[in-house]
C-alpha cells in the first residue's frame, strides 16, 4: 500500500455559481496562497459538490446538460510543474 498527500481544491462555490465551471491553473494557485504548494506526488481532487445534485437527476430522469470538471490547463500545470501522482 502507498500513502500520498491528499490536496482537495474547493471549487464548488464557483460551480453553484457556474454548473459547467472548469477548474483552471488560478483556482490551484488560490489553494496553494492558502495552504502551501502542491506536494510533489500527491493526489489532488477537486470538489465541486455536484454529487449533491444527483438525487434531482434520479428522481426527473434525466441527464444534466452541463458537468463541472477540470481544464487541460490546470491538469498540465499540476503534472508538469508541481509532479503530481
Amino acid at each position: 500500500m502507498t500513502l500520498r498527500p491528499l490536496v482537495v481544491v474547493d471549487i464548488s462555490r464557483k460551480v453553484a455559481a457556474e454548473p459547467g465551471y472548469t477548474a483552471s491553473v488560478a483556482d490551484v494557485l488560490a489553494w496553494e496562497a492558502e495552504h502551501g504548494r502542491v506536494p510533489a506526488g500527491a493526489a489532488v481532487l477537486f470538489r465541486s459538490d455536484w454529487s449533491r445534485r444527483w438525487g434531482e437527476y434520479l428522481v426527473e430522469g434525466k441527464m444534466p446538460a452541463v458537468f463541472p470538471g477540470v481544464g487541460l490547463p490546470a491538469l498540465q500545470f499540476l503534472h508538469q510543474n508541481r509532479s503530481i501522482l
